[in-house]
């Protein structure tokens, strides 16, 4: 999974294009209008994950490892964002 923080302009439909642009060629971005500040793995931690956020948490640190960037998906998945992806994978058991 890749964490993408994207600057764009505010023309109207911009979103729209970005949408479709992921969809059709299937890469990280395909937009005009757009620049990638940010493009990092993330982790993706089922929502329903046993113990929930807290049990995601205390596991993390357990491990050392550090997050960068964590929020929640659409889905009520937990994403997280860190350069530790192995052992948070480890930790909680993704692998």
């Amino acid at each position: 999974m890749r964490d993408l923080t994207i600057f764009m302009d505010l023309e109207q439909g911009r979103p729209a294009d970005i949408a479709e642009g992921l969809a059709a060629k299937g890469v990280p971005l395909f937009a005009h209008g757009a620049t990638v500040a940010r493009d990092r793995e993330g982790v993706v931690v089922p929502a329903g994950y046993p113990g929930g956020v807290v049990a995601v948490a205390r596991k993390v640190a357990d491990a050392g490892a550090t997050v960068n960037v964590a929020y929640l998906g659409g889905t009520g998945d937990l994403v997280l964002s860190t350069t530790d992806i192995s052992i948070i994978r480890l930790a909680l058991g993704l692998d």
